[in-house]
């Protein structure tokens, strides 16, 4: 290298040095805060009483925003029609206030209590689903002064949704370690006379179980969801917990029982348009006939 080159390469060295520095600055300043403001432009404004009903496929989403006064508290309902969503708060300054995922499908609640004022968003998200889009129903229920109470029910979904990412997991410690957390969720449930949670929890504590083999705590697990949710007419959660006993007791051996809650199933599939869970049920109650036929 001769001296008159190494200026000319100390200046290349510099101009190399800006110019990754500006490349990281727009990186990780610029673009966050311009997402950020267009994010909140595109988002559609919601306000309480306000129902909407938009569909996602899977991997796909919405934004929402609406505006909460200080130490306000307001809830959401969100009732899922063929596929799995996962919601998050998301505060004025960007930072995320919580997310939510407390059950497999019909309706899960959001609930936010804020110590600032200003507008939030709410993005819905769908964990998987058709590549067609499934519809969702999101409403607004309350909106009112915070109360000493709600802090309570804002636990019992954040522990649900803590207890649900252990059984998404798949793995057989990750099931058992969600079982104390369910446990831990059906006594806040139980404690705010939440049934419509108190039912969920029930229903996936019998899932933990039966898939871990015991298949007869399972049961008796689903049993009390099943009682719990028919009490509240929650239709969706009936046919749920009827199509997992009947997977319990075909996994016994008792191929009479599985059939005879496999045709309970259908009056709900059918009543709700849900074609391809009629379909599937009808599948299954094929499958246990031909098991019974090769005995």
């Amino acid at each position: 290298m001769t001296r008159s080159s190494r200026p000319t390469r100390f200046r290349d060295a510099c101009k190399a040095d800006r110019a990754r520095a500006i490349t990281a600055w727009i990186l990780t300043t610029l673009l966050p805060v311009l997402w950020a403001q267009q994010s909140a432009y595109e988002a559609l404004e919601i306000k309480p009483g306000t129902k909407l009903e938009r569909g996602l496929a899977g991997g796909e989403s919405h934004e929402y925003r609406f505006h909460l006064n200080a130490r306000q508290f307001v809830q959401f309902t969100i009732n899922q029609r063929g596929l799995d969503l996962s919601t998050m708060v998301v505060q004025p300054d960007g930072q995320t206030y919580g997310e939510y995922d407390t059950g497999w499908g019909g309706v899960e609640s959001v609930s936010v209590v804020v110590a600032v004022a200003g507008v939030y968003r709410l993005r819905v998200r769908a964990l998987h689903g058709a590549r067609s889009p499934a519809p969702y129903d999101l409403r607004i229920e309350q909106a009112r002064p915070a109360e000493p109470p709600d802090q309570q029910r804002i636990a019992s979904e954040r522990t649900s949704t803590e207890a649900k990412e252990l059984i998404r997991k798949g793995t057989a410690e990750s099931l058992k370690a969600a079982i104390p957390k369910y446990e831990e969720a059906l006594a806040l449930w139980w404690a705010i006379g939440d049934l419509a949670g108190e039912g969920q929890v029930l229903h996936t504590l019998g899932f933990a179980h039966s898939v871990l083999g015991q298949t007869q705590r399972g049961l008796e697990l689903y049993e009390r969801a099943l009682a719990v949710r028919r009490s509240t007419g929650d239709q969706y959660g009936q046919s749920e917990t009827l199509v997992n006993i009947a997977a319990a007791y075909s996994t016994m051996g008792e191929k009479g029982k599985a059939l005879d809650y496999y045709n309970q199933v259908l009056p709900f599939k059918r009543a709700a348009g849900d074609r391809q869970g009629e379909a599937f049920t009808v599948n299954n109650i094929g499958m246990v006939h031909y098991s019974v036929s090769l005995r």
